[in-house]
């Protein structure tokens, strides 16, 4: 079985820095399903840790004691969401689990908070084998799988076409698209007609599915002939927004949609006639405004969204094919965050910008270059907005293997697949940030493996 090998960096990390991150890590799975937080009560982790090491020389019951009041006061703290309460130190990219061969192909994956399982989307045969290749037809197959360390994948859904699977913030549920067999009425082409290509869109059409993941029931919320692209939880996990590609009762309005799931109705906001469609959201942390990665009739666009008024304003525009990929908000301070790949003559490489609301004041905020001679793939930004992972290639007749560079708030690396590995797919960050999955291609079959972002010197070499 082929094994995924980390490049390691050199640091030191002391004792009371080890137990630091636990106790952090500790109070931020009580508080929030594992969403990281800054500090306790304003204490800085340094801070903190230094008062856990120091129950060492206390008594064993009195340790007890303290440790629980601890915990109690890391509970109540009521800090807010801050990447950088983990930034201080090297950070090394630590294999947690892996599993495969899987009975499919990959095509996307979500880490389920906490790190230990993962919903994928495999493409199968009806009979179950796998079919990277396959057209969309009666022949294959997309459903979600619920995978982890150390047990069989399991099936969640039926199909025939389940995609683009999220999960919600606590881990309980699952947000996803699901539609019949795609088919093409119409052979696509210049000269279709424009009722031809509605006949191809209408063909396509797709609704929102919330699944309980414990016990199995699945909520369809209502649709008419809509086309989503994407499906977003929103931070509260109260509703869902997603990209629209087209919608028969608003042809090419350029929308957006929200959909309350305890109500299961769904909103429609329209960011008006000079946009076509819209491609990927982002929710801000508030849940009160939202991102839009969009389509003019020239250009590229991100808008931004007010939920409550459903007023849009567009903030930045470009003509670049490969730019304003990955909306984002920053989970600081609101501000958007996007990618942008660049290339010169030598290498490639993926670019996360930050800028103003107003879209002004652009600056990088991160940047990948892929080494000479290798190719940047699929590109995904954390849900915070400060991290960016890029799977890299050989080019052309170039020997050497694959691998994923990754960097966060404190730390960058680079996750070394062996030479047997023939293919590997776009990462996949965890909420909180502190997990990298990763799909690979080997003899087998199609695996993942799951990594965690610890400080280097905490890593234990074989």
């Amino acid at each position: 079985m082929a094994t995924p090998q980390v490049t390691p960096t050199g640091s030191s990390v002391t004792q009371d820095t080890v137990i630091a991150t636990w106790a952090a890590r500790t109070a931020s799975v009580l508080t929030s399903g594992g969403r990281l937080r800054s500090g306790v009560g304003g204490c800085s982790l340094e801070a903190v840790g230094h008062l856990v090491s120091t129950r060492c020389s206390l008594g064993r019951a009195t340790q007890r004691v303290w440790l629980l009041g601890t915990l109690v006061a890391l509970l109540v703290s009521g800090c807010s969401a801050r990447p950088e309460s983990r930034t201080h130190a090297d950070l090394h990219a630590k294999l947690l689990w892996r599993n495969g061969p899987l009975p499919g192909a990959v095509q996307a994956l979500a880490v389920r908070p906490g790190g230990e399982q993962l919903v994928v989307e495999l493409l199968q045969h009806l009979e179950g084998i796998e079919d990277e290749d396959a057209e969309p037809g009666s022949t294959s197959s997309r459903r979600l799988w619920l995978v982890g360390d150390e047990e069989a994948p399991r099936p969640l859904t039926d199909g025939p076409w389940d995609t683009s699977p999220v999960w919600d913030q606590m881990g309980l549920r699952i947000a996803y698209l699901s539609s019949g067999k795609p088919a093409w009425p119409h052979e696509p082409g210049p000269r279709l007609t424009l009722e031809q290509h509605r006949d191809n869109l209408r063909a396509q059409a797709n609704v929102i599915c919330v699944l309980d993941v414990e016990s199995g029931h699945v909520d369809r919320l209502p649709s008419d002939a809509t086309v989503y692209s994407t499906v977003r939880w929103s931070p509260d996990g109260m509703a869902v927004a997603s990209a629209v590609h087209w919608r028969e009762a608003a042809e090419f309005a350029g929308e957006i949609a929200v959909a309350a799931v305890s109500s299961r109705s769904t909103s429609f906001i329209s960011l008006g006639p000079d946009v076509l469609s819209t491609r990927d959201v982002a929710w801000s942390e508030g849940a009160e405004r939202i991102l839009v990665l969009a389509y003019g009739r020239a250009n590229r666009e991100l808008y931004l969204v007010d939920v409550g008024s459903g007023s849009s304003r567009r903030i930045r525009s470009s003509s670049a094919p490969f730019s304003l990929l990955e909306p984002r908000l920053d989970g600081r301070d609101g501000t958007p965050r996007f990618i942008s790949y660049e290339r010169d003559a030598s290498n490639e490489s993926v670019v996360l910008h930050g800028c103003a609301l107003s879209g002004e004041a652009l600056r990088e905020v991160a940047r990948l270059t892929a080494p000479e001679g290798k190719m940047a793939g699929a590109a995904v930004v954390s849900a915070d907005g400060g991290g960016l992972a890029v799977d890299v290639a050989p080019s052309g007749e170039v020997a050497g293997g694959r691998s994923v560079l990754w960097t966060s708030l404190g730390g960058s690396g680079e996750i070394s697949m062996p030479e047997s590995v023939t293919w590997v797919g776009a990462a996949a960050w965890s909420h909180d940030s502190q997990q990298i999955a990763v799909p690979y291609r080997a003899a087998m079959g199609d695996m993942v493996a799951v990594y965690e972002l610890v400080p280097t010197a905490a890593v234990t070499r074989p």
